[in-house]
């Protein structure tokens, strides 16, 4: 789910920052994301991003997204 684009029904999804480690130049966040969908249904997800960065500027840049269910651990 593309969380910067606009929200297809108008309520923005809410995103938490659970963890933050840095090493060097790399910074990892781990994120919780919950987001009301069209249907009605909320949609939950585990999130990491990977942040690589340089001379002060990110220059690269990943991301992971893994839906969750129901019986799934935050």
């Amino acid at each position: 789910m593309d969380t910067e684009g606009p929200d297809p029904v108008g309520v923005p999804p809410k995103v938490e920052i659970t963890r933050m480690v840095e090493e060097n130049d790399v910074v990892m966040a781990e994120m919780t994301l919950e987001a009301l969908q069209k249907d009605g249904t909320v949609m939950r997800a585990a999130m990491g991003e990977v942040f690589v960065v340089r001379d002060g500027l990110i220059c690269e840049r990943r991301a992971y997204v893994v839906p969750l269910t129901e019986n799934d651990h935050r």
